[in-house]
């Protein structure tokens, strides 16, 4: 019971903390300028939608990537920590057992 409330309560954080995390560079990254606003440049996007012009200068793209890779890290993290808390539990139960058994070997040569 108690595993199982650890468990989910470790999804749920994680989870909050992915989209917390991803959420405004995800907003940023899709930013496009809108196309139907006076003054915008919507006749030459056409144009150049209509035949082949060479670009001038470097393509680059600007898309903020820190949160992403903060959230990245923060699951890594996230996945190492459950894996600790697994082999935790595991160790804890396989003591139990051994302690289980060395008693049951103790009564079983007494008696």
């Amino acid at each position: 019971m108690m595993r199982s409330w650890i468990l989910a309560l470790s999804l749920v954080w994680g989870l909050s903390a992915l989209f917390s995390l991803a959420g405004p560079s995800l907003v940023a990254a899709q930013d496009t300028p809108s196309v139907g606003e006076p003054g915008s440049s919507a006749d030459a996007e056409s144009d150049r939608a209509q035949s082949f012009r060479a670009m001038t200068g470097p393509a680059t793209e600007d898309v903020p990537g820190g949160a992403l890779l903060i959230g990245a890290y923060g699951l890594v993290w996230l996945f190492v920590l459950a894996l600790v808390l697994r082999i935790g539990s595991v160790g804890r139960k396989v003591a139990r057992d051994l302690t289980r058994l060395e008693r049951l070997l103790a009564d079983a040569e007494e008696g």
